[in-house]
C-alpha cells in the first residue's frame, strides 16, 4: 500500500490519491500539499479497499480504478472524483451524478503529444517499420522490395474525431502536404478538414487515424462492414481504446492483405490479441501521450482542476452522454 500523506489539519480539504500514479512529480507533491491534505496510495485497490481509502475525503485523485454503480453508491464523503487521465470510460457518469459526485478529467494535455505519436505511426505503417526491423534482426540488410511505401505527401489522411487531438493531427499532416478529411459526431466544419460521413472518410482516405472517446456511442463503431470500405493500400492507426474497432476484423483483413498495415496504441488484451504477432501490424503499450511535456502538462491541468473543485466551480465537468 505504502501511502505518503502530506500534512493533517483540521478543516483543510481532505485529497486521496487512490492508485499508483504511473508519474507523481515531487513538485506536484509539494504543491497541492500546500493547498490540502494529500495522501498517495502506491497500489492499486480493489473495491472494498478503495472504500476505504477514500472514507472522509472530500476529492479522489484517480488513475487506474474502476468506479461503478455499486462503488459510487458506497462514497460517503467524496464530491469528486477527478480523472488523473483524459478518457473516463471506467467511470458509470450517471451514477455519479445521481449520488451527486462531479466526475472531473484532464482533456487537453497530450493532445500534441499523442498527434506527434499518430503522425510517427502513420509512417511507421507506411514504411513497415517494424517488417523492415525483422529482416535486420534476422540479418538480412538492403531487403527493398517488400518496403515499397506510397509517402505520405499528396495522399488524402482520413481522421475519425475531431477533438483537440485530431486537430492537431491534422495541422501537421497539412503541413506536410496531405489533404486531410475527417468526420465527428456533430458534423459541424473544421478549420483545415474537409468533414464528411464516416464512411466517405474510410472509403476516401489512404491513411486513417482514429482518436475518438471509448464510449457507448463508440463502442464498435468500427466495425468489420465499415473496415471494409478501406482500400487494400490504406493504413490505419489509432490511439482509441481498443473497443473502439473489432480487432478479429482487423487481424483478418491484415492476413489477406486486405490492408496494407495498423499501429494501435490499445488491444483488449495483448496476450491475445490476434494483433499482437502480425508482420503488418504494430501495437504499442499505451505511450501515445508519455512525453516529459505532456507529464508536466498533465500535473498542472490536475493542479487547476483541484483549485477549481475545492472553490466549487470545477473546470473540466465530465457529464452522461
Amino acid at each position: 500500500m505504502c501511502a505518503v500523506v502530506e500534512r493533517m489539519e483540521e478543516g483543510r480539504t481532505r485529497v486521496v490519491w487512490l492508485d499508483e500514479p504511473t508519474v507523481l512529480p515531487d513538485w506536484f507533491v509539494e504543491e497541492a500539499g500546500r493547498i490540502c491534505d494529500l495522501t498517495v496510495y502506491r497500489d492499486t485497490p480493489d473495491p472494498e479497499e478503495a472504500v476505504r481509502r477514500l472514507s472522509g475525503a472530500d476529492i479522489a485523485l484517480v488513475e487506474w480504478s474502476r468506479f461503478d454503480a455499486e462503488l459510487i453508491a458506497r462514497l460517503d464523503t467524496v464530491r469528486y472524483l477527478c480523472i488523473v487521465t483524459t478518457g473516463v470510460d471506467a467511470v458509470d457518469l450517471g451514477a455519479a451524478a445521481a449520488h451527486g459526485v462531479t466526475v472531473t478529467n484532464c482533456p487537453t494535455y497530450s493532445a500534441v503529444a499523442v498527434a506527434e505519436y499518430t503522425i510517427g505511426a502513420l509512417i511507421s505503417g507506411d514504411r513497415n517499420l517494424r517488417g523492415s526491423h525483422s529482416e535486420s534482426e534476422a540479418g538480412r540488410g538492403h531487403i527493398y522490395g517488400p518496403f515499397l511505401a506510397r509517402g505520405l505527401a499528396g495522399h488524402t489522411l482520413g481522421l475519425v474525431g475531431l477533438g483537440a487531438i485530431g486537430r492537431e493531427v491534422a495541422a501537421r499532416a497539412s503541413s506536410m502536404g496531405m489533404r486531410v478529411i475527417g468526420c465527428n459526431s456533430t458534423g459541424n466544419p473544421v478549420p483545415g478538414v474537409e468533414v464528411m460521413s464516416l464512411e466517405e472518410v474510410l472509403s476516401r482516405a489512404d491513411y486513417v487515424s482514429v482518436q475518438v472517446p471509448y464510449q457507448a456511442s463508440t463502442q464498435g463503431l468500427l466495425s468489420a462492414e465499415l473496415l471494409g470500405l478501406m482500400p487494400p493500400h490504406a493504413v490505419l492507426t489509432s490511439i482509441s481504446r481498443a473497443g473502439v474497432l473489432e480487432e478479429e476484423a482487423l487481424a483478418a483483413m491484415l492476413r489477406a492483405n486486405r490492408l496494407r498495415g495498423a499501429v494501435l496504441d490499445d488491444v483488449t488484451d495483448p496476450a491475445t490479441s490476434p494483433l499482437v504477432n502480425l508482420p503488418s501490424a504494430m501495437v504499442t503499450t499505451g505511450i501515445a501521450w508519455f512525453t516529459e511535456d505532456a507529464v508536466e502538462r498533465n500535473f498542472h491541468e490536475l493542479l487547476e482542476t483541484m483549485r477549481s473543485c475545492m472553490g466549487g466551480e470545477p473546470v473540466n465537468r465530465c457529464r452522461p452522454s
